[in-house]
């Protein structure tokens, strides 16, 4: 599985370095991307997944909570642009059209500075119809959330939090995507909460997941 995991990062990587040489429509461009999406359809089938989320987490490509050396070293790129969005990773759907990776693409070239946050980057995701790629927030660095370890899959079912996260009220967040924590040998859990979860409810213990 890591080896056709290193062969789709890998065709992604080369479409990034490729479009920012050429125009989106170039032959080779669009080999890379065809390639990179037809690699990533056979590798979810052969997984029995819906998307393939990879972390980004202190420069390293991450997957399942584990770094990715090699990935990590031709990835530099791909790196580099999750820190100009903000985010920690990004989920790719088997729906993904062409279109919408073209779009990736051109931002990938596009975009030469930093936006001011993960909200702004993803609104400009959605303005350029790309809604089968997803960008998730950072990891948080925690020694003592939680007692599993789970691998962050990207947005999970949405589903209200019945925990409570201090001794004066439970947590009323509507629970739509996980707070990953990093490192992964420390014991940990993904903390359930959608982007406007208070900063204090996502730092406090939260017990197994739901």
């Amino acid at each position: 599985m890591i080896e056709k995991l290193n062969t789709i990062l890998l065709l992604l990587c080369r479409g990034i370095s490729t479009r920012k040489l050429y125009f989106l429509s170039h032959p080779k461009v669009i080999e890379f991307s065809r390639d990179f999406m037809t690699s990533l359809d056979d590798f979810c089938k052969e997984t029995g997944r819906e998307k393939l989320f990879v972390g980004v987490v202190q420069g390293q490509l991450v997957f399942e909570g584990k770094t990715l050396v090699g990935p990590s070293i031709i990835g530099r790129q791909l790196v580099d642009f999750a820190g100009r969005l903000h985010c920690g990773g990004f989920s790719f759907s088997r729906q993904m059209t062409e279109t919408e990776f073209g779009e990736l693409l051109n931002l990938t070239a596009e975009l030469t500075q930093p936006l001011a946050g993960l909200g702004e980057a993803r609104e400009l995701l959605q303005s350029r119809g790309i809604t089968n790629i997803e960008i998730a927030r950072h990891y948080i660095e925690s020694s003592d959330l939680g007692e599993r370890q789970e691998a962050w899959q990207g947005r999970i079912p949405v589903r209200s939090c019945s925990r409570r996260h201090s001794s004066t009220r439970p947590c009323s967040i509507r629970c739509q995507e996980p707070t990953p924590v990093w490192p992964p040998e420390a014991p940990s859990t993904w903390i359930r909460h959608g982007a406007s979860a208070n900063i204090c409810c996502t730092l406090q213990k939260h017990g197994s997941p739901m």
